[in-house]
């Protein structure tokens, strides 16, 4: 169901990521790790987010902008502890397709994406996950 609010290009790497993570665990040897992609891929936190507040949506282009405020709240830390909140903001490019706004791209902080990364972990995946 991601095609409902993914855009086909992301479908397709999220497809093709998930083809290069078999295919490292099974080119990796026995008892080592193989090169998986870990966190959540769809926030700029690798635990993920337990809130998140939208922005008003930002025309740029043939694309819309919508800053995402993320929020990510952990438990084991007391109130008012450094480490129990954190927040974050990462940037969601919606494009048309027909009457839907699907997700293009997620912006993270750094300059990161999650479409580039996406792309990286696959050409990382080529040269290095070799099935003898």
């Amino acid at each position: 169901m991601l095609s409902s609010f993914l855009s086909p290009q992301l479908v397709q790497l999220l497809k093709e990521a998930a083809d290069t993570q078999a295919r490292c665990v099974k080119a990796s040897p026995k008892g080592e790790k193989p090169n998986v992609i870990e966190g959540d891929l769809f926030v700029g936190n690798y635990e993920g987010a337990t809130e998140v507040a939208y922005g008003n949506p930002k025309r740029e282009g043939e694309i819309v902008v919508v800053e995402a405020r993320l929020f990510y709240l952990d438990p084991r830390f007391p109130k008012a502890h450094r480490h129990r909140a954190i927040a974050w903001t990462d940037r969601l490019q919606l494009q048309l397709a027909g009457n839907r706004w699907l997700v293009q791209d997620v912006q993270f902080q750094q300059d990161r994406s999650l479409a580039a990364g996406l792309r990286q972990y696959i050409a990382e995946g080529v040269r290095s996950c070799v099935v003898p």
